[in-house]
């Protein structure tokens, strides 16, 4: 089994990092033209990236979250202003790319557009 092979497999298992036994939390995934999902997602709160507002770590109202990129365990479509519902927290997204040879969308999303 090729590298490529192997992750495509371990993406597809439920039970590994999108597990939301483990890694992952449930989240509600709202298009903006289109009806909520829910889906496992990953999310690291804060802004990791340098250049970030101050004081966005410490208010949390920036977050880095991936979700996988395929209509039926994640989203096959990310738009800016999609609405991200955690727990009673409605977040939006900011921008997404996709990483990991496309299977993975990496969400920039921020509750401070609410």
């Amino acid at each position: 089994m090729t590298f490529q092979e192997q992750l495509a497999a371990d993406l597809a298992d439920p039970r590994l990092f999108f597990d939301t036994g483990g890694f992952a939390v449930s989240v509600a995934y709202t298009p903006v033209s289109g009806t909520a999902r829910t889906i496992p997602a990953l999310v690291e709160y804060g802004d990791p990236e340098e250049g970030g507002l101050p004081g966005m770590d410490a208010l949390h109202t920036e977050a880095s979250m991936e979700i996988r990129a395929d209509a039926t365990n994640g989203m096959a479509q990310v738009a800016a202003n999609d609405a991200v519902t955690i727990g009673t927290e409605t977040w939006r997204v900011l921008y997404a790319r996709r990483i990991d040879d496309g299977r993975i969308w990496r969400c920039r999303i921020s509750r401070s557009t609410r």
